[in-house]
Order: C-alpha cells, then sequence, then structure tokens
C-alpha cells in the first residue's frame, strides 16, 4: 500500500520502482550478514531485537513525514528475519517435522495477510493512509508484546 501512498503524492512508476529496487537491495545485503549478528547476539536476541526494530521503524512509516527511510529499514530487517527465522527453525526442529512447522508458518502469515490487507486497504480507502499506517503499527506493537509473551512464557 505504500506504493499507492507514494503515487498519491505525485511519483512516478519509475520513482517509485527505485524505492522498491533499492529497499530490496539493501534487504539481500543485510540478509547476508544476519549470521554475523546472529554469532555476536544468538538467535534469541536477534529474534527479540530485529522485530522491535521493525515495529519502531512501523512507527517511522507511520508518524514521519519521510517514509522511505522507515520503509527501508522495514524491508531490510523483513529479509533478516526470514534468514534468521528459517535458520533457526532449521537448527531446533529435527528435519522430519520442519517442512510441517515451515509449512505452517507460511499459512499462518497468508491468513494474517488475506484477514489484514482488506482491512489496510478499507482503512486508507475510508479515512486516510495515515490512519491506516498508524493502524498498521498499533497492530504490529500488539503481536510484538504477545510474542515478547509468549517467547517469555516458554523459556
Amino acid at each position: 500500500y505504500i506504493q499507492n501512498y507514494w503515487k498519491g503524492l505525485g511519483r512516478t512508476e519509475f520513482q517509485i520502482g527505485i524505492y522498491l529496487a533499492a529497499g530490496s537491495f539493501l534487504a539481500g545485503l543485510v540478509a547476508m550478514k544476519v549470521q554475523r549478528l546472529s554469532h555476536l547476539l544468538k538467535e534469541k536476541k536477534v529474534l527479540i531485537i530485529l522485530p522491535l526494530i521493525s515495529v519502531a521503524s512501523m512507527w517511522g512509516v507511520a508518524l514521519c513525514s519521510n517514509k522511505l527511510p522507515f520503509f527501508m529499514v522495514v524491508t531490510m530487517i523483513e529479509a533478516m528475519l526470514f534468514v534468521a527465522g528459517n535458520d533457526y527453525i532449521n537448527k531446533l526442529i529435527p528435519s522430519k517435522s520442519r517442512a510441517t512447522i515451515i509449512s505452517f508458518a507460511s499459512m499462518m502469515y497468508s491468513l494474517v495477510m488475506i484477514v489484514f490487507f482488506p482491512i489496510f486497504g478499507r482503512i486508507a480507502d475510508t479515512v486516510s493512509f495515515g490512519v491506516a499506517f498508524i493502524s498498521l503499527a498499533v497492530m504490529a506493537s500488539c503481536l510484538y508484546v504477545l510474542s515478547m509473551y509468549l517467547l517469555k512464557k516458554i523459556g
């Protein structure tokens, strides 16, 4: 939806394409450094710190007029979490159960997107992109708190 937001600000498809390409390029670069970061901080801390940075950046997208740097950070963190999360699953889960866990996680992600994408779009259509981005940041914050609670409970 940020593409639609930028389009509404008068950005051209070419400019938006440059933003997205730069975000993807940076995401690829930082994803290659996840192993070193995981070694430095340990996996559990990475899985706590990276989502926190992502949530903070989503608040930046929601509240700051220049959304591009925060969008870039969210894109980079998403790539890093993908690599770190899959690596963590590969280390933690026996190979006979791994495909099931990864498939379940993928299905849950898809279900969440099926629910929240239309809600986000409706908020952007009926109220504004600003309110929609704030709603997204609130949701991300709540999910972060919930996941930290579950991580603490699990140990």
